[in-house]
C-alpha cells in the first residue's frame, strides 16, 4: 500500500445515532471520489474563448456531452475493483463517483479502524491513487455560526431598500419578453428554507402577482410552509425574484459545500441559467474541518478551490451564471476579524473565482425616499429612492464589504488592463507581502447591501449584507437573458468578460465611485486593506450598474 497521508476526523458521535442504529458502524455515509480529468487547459481555453464578447465563437455554450468527453478520466478500472472489493455502491458521474456505504465497509476501504471524534490516516492502493484527485466525504460537524452571511438591522423609521428602490436606484425596467429564461438562490448546510406565505406576501406588497416554484424545482431539503424560516433563504427569493418575476424559478438547496453544489447542478439536464450564492469563506481555509465538514483527503484548501473551479467552468460552458457575494469582513476577512498580528489579506472563495460574479456592498448615505412610491410596500414603508453611494464599512454599516486579490486565481485576460491601471494608480496599497499581485482582483461590481426589507412570518424586519446585493444583481443577470433568448440568442454565461468590456465601449453603464476603502471587518479597523481608485479597483469593481445602458449595450449584441 502506498501511504496518501493526511489527518482527517469524521466528527461523528455516537451520542447522534443513538436509538437510530445499533451499531453506529452500521451508518449509511455518502462520499464523492473525483477522478483525474484531462485536458483542462482546453477547457478552460474553450471557455476564454465562448465567453469572449469579441469572438465569433461568443455564447456557442456546449452541450454537457461536448463538455464530459472532453474531460472524461482515461481508464480507472482499478478504481473500480477497489471498490467492488469493498462492496461500495456508486453511481457514476464521468469524472467523479458519488458513493455510498456504511462506516465499517469505509473503515476497510481505506485500510483502517476508525474510533468516533479521533482523526485517523488513510492510505489508497498503489494502483488506485494515480486515478484519484482527492475524496470528499461527509461529516455531521458544521459549523454555521462561521458563514452567517446575512446580518440583521434595525433602523426604526430610516428609509430602507425595497424591490421598487433598487428599480429606482438603477434604472431598472421590465420589458415585455415572450421567452423567458431561468434563475436560482443557492443555500448550503441544509438551510431551514423561506416561508412560502411570507414570499407571496412580500411580492404581492411589491405589485408583483403571487409566484409558484415547481415541485421539481426544489433541489435539496426545503420546506416552504415552515413557520421559522431561514433569513439568509428569505432574502435571497425575495430580492433575486423581487428584481425579476419573469422567468423559471428554481431554488437549490447543497447540503455540502462548493464543488457538490457546482457538480449537482452540472449533472441535472436542465440547469437553471443564472445562480446566485450568498456564502463564501477565506481561500486558505476552504477545508478547515472546524468550519465545514470534513472535505478532503491528501489535498490542500488551494486544490479544493481549484477543483472546485473546474467545476465553474463546466457550469460556463454550459451558458450559466454564477453570482457570488464578496463577503462582510472587508479585505482581512471573518479569519482576521481582530485584524491580528501579520496575517495576510485573506481572499474569500467563491468570489475569488474568475468565472464568478463578484458582487460587492454599498449604503446610500443622506438618503431620500422615493416621492410618489408605486407599491403598497414604499407606501408603508419609507423607501430609499436617492442619496449618495458609499461602500459599506465599519464606520457607515456596522461591516465591510469584501474585496481583494486571488492567492490561488491569476486575474483572468479580461481584467488584465483593468486590474494593471488600478495598480499603477496613484492609491495605496497593502504590503506586496500582504496580497498576490498577480491575483484576480474582486468584487467585479457593487450594489446597495445596507438595510434590505424582508418580510417573514413575525413581520417585516431589516437586514444588512452583500448577500443582499448578490441576489439582486443575479434577478438583473436574469433579466438580460430573458432579453437574450427573446431574441433566440444564446444565454450569457460567465458575465465578466462581457463587462469588462461594457466598461470600455460604454462609459453610461457604470457609476464609478472613487471613495472608500475595505481595510475593516465587522469588529475592527484595520491597518491595511484596498482603496477605491479612479476606474476599476477593489472596492467597487467596474462601479454601481446603470441597467438601463446595460440592457442597451446587451440588446445589441
Amino acid at each position: 500500500m502506498n501511504l496518501l497521508a493526511n489527518l482527517l476526523s469524521f466528527f461523528i458521535s455516537g451520542s447522534i445515532w443513538e436509538g437510530l442504529y445499533l451499531n453506529p458502524l452500521d451508518k449509511v455515509l455518502e462520499f464523492n471520489i473525483l477522478l483525474k480529468q484531462q485536458n483542462i487547459d482546453k477547457l478552460e481555453n474553450e471557455l476564454i474563448d465562448r465567453s469572449n464578447p469579441y469572438s465569433n465563437n461568443y455564447g456557442k455554450w456546449l452541450e454537457k456531452s461536448d463538455i464530459d468527453d472532453m474531460i472524461a478520466p482515461v481508464n480507472y478500472n482499478p478504481v473500480i475493483n477497489w471498490l467492488n472489493d469493498s462492496n461500495i455502491s456508486c453511481l457514476n458521474y464521468i469524472d467523479n463517483l458519488r458513493c455510498e456505504a456504511p462506516i465499517n465497509n469505509i473503515h476497510k476501504l481505506f485500510n483502517t479502524s476508525l474510533a468516533f471524534n479521533q482523526s485517523t490516516i488513510y492510505s489508497l492502493p498503489k494502483d488506485v491513487a494515480p486515478h484519484i484527485d482527492m475524496i470528499l466525504g461527509i461529516s455531521q460537524h458544521y459549523n454555521t455560526d462561521a458563514f452567517s452571511p446575512v446580518k440583521g438591522h434595525q433602523e426604526q423609521g430610516a428609509a430602507a431598500i425595497s424591490p421598487e428602490s433598487l428599480k429606482v436606484l438603477y434604472n431598472i425596467s421590465y420589458p415585455k419578453h415572450n421567452k423567458y429564461s431561468s434563475q436560482a438562490v443557492v443555500e448550503f448546510l441544509n438551510d431551514s428554507c423561506y416561508s412560502n406565505s411570507s414570499f407571496q406576501e412580500f411580492m404581492n406588497n411589491s405589485s408583483m402577482p403571487d409566484i409558484e416554484i415547481s415541485k421539481n424545482h426544489f433541489w435539496g431539503s426545503c420546506d416552504p410552509d415552515t413557520e421559522d424560516p431561514d433569513i439568509e433563504a428569505t432574502l435571497d427569493i425575495q430580492y433575486q425574484t423581487g428584481v425579476n418575476n419573469n422567468t423559471d424559478l428554481y431554488y437549490v438547496s447543497a447540503k455540502d459545500w462548493l464543488y457538490q453544489f457546482a457538480n449537482l447542478v452540472y449533472s441535472s439536464n436542465n440547469p437553471p441559467k443564472v445562480l446566485s450564492m450568498s456564502y463564501g469563506w477565506a481561500e486558505w481555509d476552504q477545508c478547515d474541518p472546524n468550519v465545514f465538514p470534513t472535505c478532503l483527503i491528501y489535498k490542500s484548501a488551494e486544490q479544493y478551490s481549484k477543483r472546485s473551479n473546474i467545476e465553474f467552468m463546466k457550469l460556463g460552458l454550459r451558458g450559466i451564471t454564477l453570482v457570488a457575494s464578496s463577503g462582510d469582513a472587508g479585505a482581512p476577512g471573518r479569519t482576521n476579524e481582530g485584524c491580528d498580528g501579520d496575517n495576510k489579506l485573506n481572499p474569500a472563495f467563491p468570489a475569488s473565482s474568475p468565472w464568478v460574479l463578484a458582487v460587492g456592498g454599498t449604503i446610500i448615505m443622506n438618503a431620500t425616499t422615493i416621492k410618489d412610491p408605486k407599491t403598497s410596500l414604499c407606501k408603508t414603508f419609507p423607501c430609499i429612492g436617492g442619496g449618495i453611494e458609499l461602500n459599506c464599512n465599519i464606520e457607515r454599516c456596522g461591516w465591510t464589504a469584501g474585496g481583494g486579490f486571488s492567492g490561488f486565481f491569476n486575474r483572468p485576460p479580461w481584467q488584465i488592463n483593468a486590474s494593471n491601471n488600478y495598480l499603477n494608480s496613484s492609491v495605496e496599497f497593502p504590503p506586496l507581502n500582504l496580497f498576490n499581485k498577480n491575483g484576480r482582483v474582486y468584487p467585479d461590481l457593487a450594489l446597495v447591501s445596507h438595510n434590505y426589507l424582508i418580510n417573514t412570518p413575525s413581520g417585516y424586519t431589516n437586514v444588512d449584507g452583500t448577500s443582499a446585493s448578490a441576489p439582486s444583481v443575479s434577478g438583473m443577470i436574469s433579466i438580460l437573458n430573458n432579453l437574450r433568448v427573446s431574441n433566440k440568442k444564446s444565454t450569457l454565461g460567465p458575465v465578466g468578460p462581457l463587462l469588462y468590456a461594457m466598461q470600455n465601449d460604454c462609459e453610461t453603464c457604470f457609476k464609478d465611485i472613487t471613495i472608500g476603502s475595505n481595510n475593516s471587518t465587522e469588529q475592527a479597523e484595520c491597518k491595511w486593506g484596498y482603496n477605491a481608485a479612479k476606474g476599476f479597483d477593489a472596492v467597487y469593481g467596474l462601479g454601481v450598474p446603470n441597467f438601463k445602458e446595460i440592457y442597451s449595450y446587451v440588446e445589441k449584441l
